[in-house]
């Protein structure tokens, strides 16, 4: 709850960034896919369940016709404190507890991949399972 006479806090300086950047249309309706500035990105999770499985990596990579960016990427293993559940996951990622216990914090990760996906649209495999865990 917030008193009348309180203060709110301003967001901070990276949110304020995105916020600005997810307001500016970067296309028209007869814009072709071709010219839209795509990134495309997948992420290792340690299951399917988005309520309670976490991200343990994101990568992604600038696509710009038919031409996949290597110089424009992104990547970053998520420290998870909850060390990893289930064998299944780390058979298909490949990615073991040790390993993300010297990755970075999720929330980090997460600023860090909104600021690299500005005025990009997004594209994946599986990826409302990846944008919902």
């Amino acid at each position: 709850m917030r008193w009348p006479w309180q203060k709110r806090t301003p967001p901070p300086e990276r949110y304020r960034r995105y916020q600005e950047q997810m307001s500016m249309k970067t296309w028209s309706p007869s814009t072709l896919i071709a010219d839209l500035p795509i990134v495309v990105l997948d992420a290792e999770t340690t299951g399917m369940d988005p309520r309670k499985d976490r991200l343990i990596s994101l990568s992604a990579v600038v696509v710009r016709g038919r031409e996949v960016l290597l110089n424009r990427s992104f990547d970053a293993l998520v420290r998870n404190p909850y060390g990893q559940e289930g064998r299944t996951a780390a058979q298909v990622h490949g990615i073991l507890a040790s390993e993300s216990a010297r990755g970075e914090d999720e929330v980090e990760v997460i600023f860090h991949f909104l600021e690299f996906i500005q005025g990009h649209w997004l594209a994946g495999h599986f990826i409302g399972h990846d944008i919902g865990i």
